[in-house]
């Protein structure tokens, strides 16, 4: 049967095979995670929490009244915001905010002669005086056990890094229910991986790890002439010196960050771009197998979908490697759909799918052929 095959088929099948594999392996992690419960502990860990602004002054206000509300001990807690040369009022929102809560530790930082949030969050961390490092982004929401359930399981874990859920809330359109539901299969996949002990992806905007063993590993040096990726190329640093072991995922409904999905089609394309950028350069074997397959499967859809159109292609082709990505996505999607809290995304399962070839694969070359501004900042990588 397979000597029947032309070349074009027999790639399709391969491709097919280790996207199946792939995924297969991600669902399998994902359901072997098990929700830490933290009723009982007591946790005494100092945490410092980073967050890097720039021009946020929309969302700034609402993220520091979640950190005020933390139930955790304030002798242990510090906030430290590094604001990344905002021209909006972010400084004067978080100076009015700091006069009003005197009580709490908010230490706020205008970077002056360096610009980038990498070089944000490393001064945030270079002047931080917890054990344990929790980042977070300037638009996010969290709950008020946030850091409670962070520190109870560091202190349960001794991880030197813990990757927890982000998730997107308060979908208007069918576009951002798209980027809703896309982002809650990275972290699911993240978090398989994790769980299969070959950690790839994490999000910065709810992460944390030990300060010394940043210090340890020199920061962000071993990276810091790439525009993003604070948080995967740490991940992959840790992974390399530390062992896939000294990283774990924190599967805790009380630890999950909000955020909201972009309004705008060209701030998602560049958004998506940037992310992607960051893949040229991996250096874990893994990372960049698990990129490759997924951008090789999806160009592959988009290619039967062009051939077939064009009459290049038999259908049944097509909806067999179609059928592929259908079948194997559903578990995964649908678990942590239930997790999140937002199962009304299924509803949009198919039209999304048939959309995300193409979304991928065009996201994945613009990433290598043009320049990207993000925030009024010309980035390359």
């Amino acid at each position: 049967m397979i000597e029947s095959l032309n070349i074009f088929e027999i790639l399709t099948l391969c491709l097919s095979v280790a996207y199946f594999g792939l995924i297969l392996a991600f669902t399998i992690g994902w359901f072997r995670l098990k929700e830490e419960d933290f009723t009982t502990h007591s946790p005494k860990t100092k945490v410092s929490v980073i967050i890097a602004a720039r021009n946020e002054e929309r969302n700034i206000g609402f993220l520091l009244q979640d950190l005020v509300a933390q139930n955790y001990p304030p002798a242990y807690l510090e906030i430290i915001i590094v604001d990344d040369h905002s021209i909006d009022r972010t400084s004067e929102i978080i100076t009015n905010f700091n006069r009003m809560h005197p009580s709490i530790c908010i230490n706020y930082e205008y970077l002056d002669t360096v610009y980038g949030k990498k070089e944000a969050m490393a001064h945030g961390i270079s002047i931080s005086h917890g054990d344990l490092i929790i980042t977070t982004d300037a638009d996010c929401r969290v709950g008020p056990r946030w850091v409670f359930t962070y520190a109870s399981y560091y202190e349960q874990s001794n991880a030197k890094l813990i990757s927890a859920p982000v998730v997107y809330h308060k979908e208007k359109n069918l576009f951002e229910r798209f980027q809703s539901l896309e982002f809650l299969s990275l972290i699911a996949s993240g978090a398989g991986s994790v769980a299969l002990k070959k950690p790839f992806m994490c999000n910065g905007a709810n992460l944390a790890f030990e300060k010394s063993i940043f210090n340890a590993i020199d920061g962000y040096k071993d990276h810091e002439h790439l525009a993003s990726g604070d948080d995967v190329f740490l991940m992959q640093q840790i992974k390399k010196i530390f062992g896939a072991s000294s990283i774990v995922f924190l599967k805790n409904k009380e630890a999950v960050v909000k955020t909201q999905a972009v309004s705008k089609f060209d701030n998602f394309l560049r958004q998506r771009k940037r992310w992607a950028s960051k893949t040229k350069a991996y250096k874990d074997i893994f990372a960049i197998l698990t990129a490759l397959c997924v951008f090789g499967f999806n160009l592959m859809l988009l290619k039967l979908m062009i051939f077939w159109v064009i009459g290049f292609m038999d259908f049944q082709i097509l909806l067999i490697a179609c059928s592929v990505k259908v079948i194997i996505d559903f578990p995964i999607l649908f678990a942590v759909t239930r997790f999140g809290g937002q199962p009304k995304l299924m509803w949009y399962y198919l039209p999304i799918q048939l959309l995300y070839p193409f979304y991928i694969s065009i996201t994945a070359i613009l990433s290598f052929l043009s320049p990207n501004k993000w925030k009024g900042r010309l980035i390359r990588n």
